[in-house]
C-alpha cells in the first residue's frame, strides 16, 4: 500500500492506493517464458509455473522445491505421481547427466499430477496460489466447486477450502478479506525467503562491488522498468546473468544505467556500454527554475 501526501493551504489531503499484489502477481502466470514447473495432466495437457510463486504460497512446493522433504513422500502419493527435472536444451547442451543443480543449462520441473486431479480445477488452485483468490463465482456448478476444495484439502489450502465453503453457502462476500490477508501474508514469505537470497536467485546486481540476489519473475511483475531491462532483447539465458548498476556524474547531469554482465566477461567496457538501459537520467540544465 502507498500513501500520498497532498498539502493544499493547511489541510493534506491523503490519497490511499490499493495494493497491486494480486494484479501484479496474477500476470506472472502469462509469464510462460521464465515458467520453471510444469504440471502434466492424465489427458496429456499441461500447465507452466514458477517455483517462486509455488513456494511462497504453498508449503508443500516449500518443502519440495527448498528441498525440506522428498518429492516421492507417500503424504504426497494423493496429489503427485512423479516428480523430475528435464533440460530445456537437452539436445544441444554439453552435459552428459541432465542433473538439476549439474547441469549447465536452464530448465524445468516436471510434475505429473495424480489423475484425479483436472486441469480445469487446478487452473483454480494456480490461480489461488498466485493471487489468493480462485477465479470463480457464485454461479460456478456447485460440483466443480466442490472438486475444487476436495484438491485445496489434498494440497493443504485450507484458505482455499474456506473460500469454497463460502461459494458453496452463499456467503462469497467473506471471500475478498481472505484474498488481501493472503497477498500480506504471501509477500511476507516471499520477502522472508528470497529477498537479497541466492534461493532460486536467477539475476545479480553489482553495486559498488556488492552482489545483490533478485529474481527476474518478481522484478518484472513489480517494476516496468526491471521488464524491459530482463526481457526481450535485454534478456540473458545464462544462469549467472548479472546486473551492474553505473552511476555517471557528466557535466549537469545524473546517470543511472544498468546493464548486462556476462560472469565470464573479462574485458567489461566495451560490454558496458553495448548491452545497457537507462534506468535514471537528470539533466540540471533542463531542471533548473522547477521546484
Amino acid at each position: 500500500m502507498i500513501i500520498y501526501f497532498h498539502f493544499a493551504g493547511f489541510a493534506p489531503h491523503i490519497e490511499v492506493l490499493s495494493s497491486t499484489f494480486a494484479s501484479d502477481w496474477h500476470s506472472m502466470m502469462s509469464d510462460t517464458s521464465s515458467a520453471d514447473v510444469r504440471f502434466l495432466f492424465l489427458d496429456g495437457q499441461s500447465l507452466e509455473a514458477h517455483k517462486t510463486v509455488l513456494a511462497a504460497s504453498s508449503s508443500i512446493f516449500k518443502n519440495i522445491f527448498l528441498g525440506r522433504m522428498a518429492p516421492n513422500n507417500e503424504s504426497y502419493s494423493c496429489i503427485f505421481e512423479d516428480i523430475s527435472w528435464i533440460c530445456n536444451k537437452e539436445s544441444e547442451c554439453p552435459n552428459l547427466d541432465h542433473v538439476e543443480g549439474q547441469c549447465q543449462n536452464e530448465g524445468k520441473t516436471v510434475i505429473r499430477l495424480h489423475e484425479s486431479i483436472s486441469k480445469g480445477v487446478f487452473m483454480e488452485v494456480l490461480t489461488f496460489l498466485y493471487t489468493g483468490s480462485p477465479d470463480i463465482s457464485e454461479d460456478e456448478d456447485q460440483n466443480f466447486v466442490k472438486e475444487i476444495q476436495t484438491v485445496a484439502e489434498k494440497f493443504q489450502l485450507a484458505w482455499l477450502s474456506d473460500i469454497c465453503t463460502n461459494l458453496l453457502k452463499g456467503d462469497s462476500f467473506l471471500n475478498p478479506s481472505i484474498g488481501t490477508w493472503l497477498n500480506d501474508n504471501t509477500g511476507q514469505v516471499a520477502k522472508k525467503l528470497f529477498l537479497n537470497k541466492p534461493l532460486l536467485a536467477d539475476v545479480k546486481f553489482r553495486v559498488e562491488g556488492t552482489i545483490v540476489y533478485g529474481h527476474k519473475l518478481i522484478l518484472k511483475a513489480r517494476s516496468q522498468v526491471m521488464a524491459a531491462m530482463l526481457g526481450g532483447s535485454f534478456r540473458e539465458s545464462d544462469l549467472d546473468t548479472e546486473v551492474r548498476l553505473v552511476f555517471l556524474f557528466l557535466e549537469n547531469q545524473i546517470i543511472i544505467r544498468a546493464c548486462l554482465l556476462k560472469a565470464r566477461e573479462e574485458n567489461e567496457i566495451p560490454f558496458l556500454f553495448s548491452n545497457c538501459i537507462t534506468l535514471f537520467h537528470l539533466d540540471f540544465e533542463n531542471s533548473k527554475g522547477h521546484k
